[in-house]
This record gives C-alpha cells, structure tokens and sequence, in this order.
C-alpha cells in the first residue's frame, strides 16, 4: 500500500469510527426519547441495541486505524457495516418510511462504500503486482 492510500485509510477509518459512533449516540438518545421526537427524524424501527451496536463498529473502526497495514477484517466491517445500513435504508425507502436524515445517512453510507471498495481493490492490485515483481 502506497503513501496515498495508507493515508486515506487512516482517514477514512477514523472519521467511519466517529461518524458511527456519534450516529450511535443520537439513535440511542432518540430511542430513549421516542415520546418526544418528531416521526419525520427518525423512525420507530432504530433501536438502543441498534445504537449500541453501531458505536461499537465505530469504536473497532477508529481503534483499527493504529495498524501499520491494512487489516482485511478492518476492511471487511468497515464495509458490510456501510453495506448494511444502505440495505436497511434503501428497504425503508421503498416502504415509504424514509426521512431527510435518513437520506443523507445514505449518501454517507454509500461514499463509505466506495472509499472501502477502492482501497481493498488497490491492496488486492498490490499484492498481486508484488507476486508477480518477485517472480523475476
């Protein structure tokens, strides 16, 4: 992994982990809350364990940027993390229950798929070019 990408993968780690976790901050607090929350912010569905949940892929996310390489298991949850959320969101819009923060949750959701997406596609790239320069 060159300069570049390391780079962006201590960074995208990092703000995916602190996203998560503030994200999972407000759905807890908006689950406690349920009472008194508008209908159009957030819908019945999230949950306290949702929130939990999502403040610990954050947490494992932020904590996995300290690696000097890439981990594949920080790649992989980094990215069915982001690939769930869009799943779950894109179910909600088609059942009409979707809302404006939800949209732009997507729209996160979906930048950090493809950010992963390009560094576990360019780590891939370089081990298979590392294979085959030590061949020579």
């Amino acid at each position: 992994m060159n300069k570049q990408e390391s780079k962006l993968y201590y960074r995208l780690a990092g703000v995916q982990g602190i996203y998560y976790i503030v994200a999972g901050f407000v759905i807890i607090l908006f689950s406690l809350t349920a009472n008194q929350v508008d209908k159009h912010l957030i819908t019945p569905c999230n949950s306290a364990m949702v929130g939990s949940l999502i403040i610990g892929i954050g947490c494992t996310l932020f904590a996995g940027k300290k690696y000097p390489n890439v981990p594949s298991s920080i790649c992989i949850i980094g990215l069915v993390s982001s690939g769930s959320i869009v799943i779950t969101q894109a179910n909600n819009a088609l059942a009409g229950q979707h809302t404006v923060i939800q949209s732009l949750d997507l729209v996160i959701e979906l930048a950090f798929i493809g950010l992963w997406i390009y560094l576990i596609y360019w780590k891939w790239i370089n081990r298979k070019f590392s294979k085959l320069n030590t061949d020579d």
